[in-house]
């Protein structure tokens, strides 16, 4: 069972991303490479 935010469950992008992404753990060093440089860039 997953529990939306307000507005994830009617925006496909959004849907998408929570039940894909969202709160799993990544160990593809380019995927944090990746989140690195966007979180340094912020």
């Amino acid at each position: 069972m997953s529990s939306y935010c307000d507005y994830a469950p009617d925006h496909p992008i959004h849907a998408h991303y929570h039940d894909r992404e969202y709160g799993f753990p990544v160990d593809d060093e380019a995927v944090l490479f990746e989140r690195l440089v966007l979180e340094i860039n912020q």
